[in-house]
């Protein structure tokens, strides 16, 4: 878009705040690599998120599950190198540990055979 002549020709091209957005936007070096981050972390725990928000209200168990599978998906969007997705693990620890975790949904996770065979 901001590559194009119809940009050139925008009122937006030629205003600081235009200008200051291309110039972040064309940042190849700090930009893109963020959106693509953004992408590979979001996108899972979104997953999550719709199982939690959907009409039937799920399980403790099958939210421990899909807690698991969105951790699964963020190291393998990452290529499973630690050092690129262990910030987001940190937080989704942090998260799950101190507003979900109980021991009674662990128990019931544990317990459940669909999960463990």
């Amino acid at each position: 878009m901001f590559v194009s002549t119809e940009w050139g020709r925008c009122n937006w091209a030629k205003k600081a705040d235009g200008k200051e957005i291309k110039k972040i936007i064309m940042d190849e070096r700090g930009f893109w690599p963020s959106v693509v981050y953004s992408l590979k972390t979001t996108n899972p725990l979104v997953e999550v998120l719709r199982i939690v928000d959907g009409e039937q209200s799920p399980t403790m168990a099958l939210i421990y599950v899909a807690m698991d599978e969105c951790k699964e998906k963020i190291a393998k969007n990452f290529d499973n190198e630690v050092s690129s997705y262990k910030e987001i693990w940190d937080i989704i620890d942090e998260k799950w540990e101190h507003q979900m975790h109980r021991d009674l949904h662990a128990a019931a996770y544990y317990l459940n055979p669909q999960f463990r065979f």
